[in-house]
């Protein structure tokens, strides 16, 4: 088929995610537009969903390279909670508890490339136990409650405002830049989709699996770390208890991602779509006054409908 008899419908496939996230929003502008036609909703929208926004790009490192990785909302809230407690609880420097929250986050990776990678534990079941234990060691170190009061410097670390936006999003900004680089222009990042598409093949291939594989791993849960910093900042206190409400959004973003931009696989621009599309969703029904267990429906039925969008998508590009 050349490119003057391909249906319109199919050259914009991969922007169809964009033309949702426009409807989305546009509906909530007609219930509310006293919100949404102002500047105000996006900036919370932005604000308030950085960190995960963050977590949720660095996820697509093992999912690339055909992995999964349970911990990315426990990581998450572990090394929030980490320097939370470090610091307001026992009274250590700022600097020094967000060295050891990054290394806290960054073991988490090497405990799970050495179980996946080196062990060949399946990376769903051994993630999923890795997260279960997290998420005991952080109602351990937060004593079992919410820690109500986090450091100022790490508040002004989150709340500090360029062009009228948080900082935080400009962090997500240039790691989805740099990831997107990565992926795109280092043969380190193109390796990892020759992994994802066939491992034994890219082993025969010359490609050093095991180290690109576990460097996914690591990667992803440094900057999950990064972002649990953000996270603690940006709401001022640490919730031990929340790491599943992270986990599955994550997930979502990152399979509807692959929907759209670059059709069939995990990619960093469609990632972010796909988070928009979820963070409008849950503000919006929020802002309405929808509370509680609607947004769990609204993730739970956006992964199912990624979930079938992806198989249909990729069934397609195999034939």
């Amino acid at each position: 088929m050349t490119a003057e008899s391909t249906p319109i419908w199919a050259k914009l496939s991969p922007y169809m995610l964009i033309f949702v996230l426009i409807a989305e929003y546009a509906v909530f502008a007609v219930f509310r537009p006293d919100l949404f036609l102002s500047p105000s909703a996006l900036n919370i929208i932005l604000s308030s969903q950085a960190p995960l926004l963050i977590a949720t790009l660095a996820l697509t490192l093992p999912l690339v390279v055909g992995e999964f990785d349970m911990t990315v909302g426990t990581n998450l809230i572990f090394s929030s909670v980490l320097v939370a407690a470090l610091t307001t609880n026992l009274g250590w420097p700022v600097a020094a508890a967000v060295v050891l929250a990054m290394l806290g986050a960054g073991l988490v990776g090497v405990i799970n490339a050495v179980l996946v990678v080196r062990l060949k534990i399946n990376s769903f079941i051994a993630t999923l136990a890795m997260s279960t234990l997290l998420a005991g060691i952080s109602l351990w170190a937060a004593g079992s409650t919410i820690i109500s009061r986090v450091p100022e410097e790490l508040r002004v670390f989150a709340a500090t405002r360029v062009l009228g936006l948080p900082l935080t999003v400009g962090y997500a900004l240039i790691i989805a830049v740099a990831l997107w680089f990565f992926y795109r222009y280092r043969p380190a990042g193109r390796h990892l989709y020759f992994i994802g598409s066939n491992e034994e093949v890219a082993r025969l291939a010359g490609v050093k699996t095991a180290r690109l594989k576990s460097m996914a791993f690591i990667s992803s849960s440094l900057i999950v770390g990064f972002a649990g910093l953000l996270l603690a900042g940006t709401i001022g206190s640490a919730d031990p208890t929340a790491g599943a409400s992270f986990t599955l959004p994550a997930f979502a973003a990152v399979f509807l991602g692959a929907t759209a931009i670059n059709v069939g696989r995990f990619n960093v621009w469609g990632t972010v779509v796909g988070s928009l599309l979820l963070f409008t969703g849950i503000t919006g029904l929020a802002l309405l006054g929808f509370t509680g267990w609607v947004q769990d429906v609204f993730n739970g039925l956006a992964l199912l409908i990624a979930l079938i969008a992806s198989r249909f998508v990729w069934r397609g590009k195999k034939r």
